[in-house]
């Protein structure tokens, strides 16, 4: 499990002009590890809702490609960032977490 995330955020590192989802898919997939359109786009969406990624929008008379560029503040390393979903209790008159916080991975 991974594989893929991982695969796409080392294009992404490379990919120094941006890249497109399409790119993106084909250039992450090897012979073991086939990453599809619809998991690059959602992942891309992801990166770009936390600031990680730039879209930017090319073409002529208003038909266009996405171009997604790392921005370069969001090259923290060689491990791709993940997406988290977890359980916690907020109060919210002392503005604060009360308890244990728990996480798990969960696919873009």
């Amino acid at each position: 499990r991974g594989l893929g995330i991982q695969h796409m955020w080392n294009v992404m590192r490379r990919s120094r002009n941006g890249f497109t989802v399409a790119d993106l898919a084909i250039d992450a997939s090897t012979e073991d590890v086939q990453v599809s359109h619809q998991h690059a786009k959602q992942y891309c969406l992801l990166l770009e809702r936390a600031g990680i990624l730039r879209k930017q929008r090319t073409g002529e008379r208003g038909v266009g490609r996405n171009i997604y560029v790392l921005l370069g503040s969001g090259n923290t390393g060689p491990k791709a960032p993940r997406r988290y979903q977890s359980v916690f209790v907020f109060d919210q008159n002392k503005g604060r977490v009360i308890g244990s916080v728990t996480a798990e991975e969960v696919s873009p």
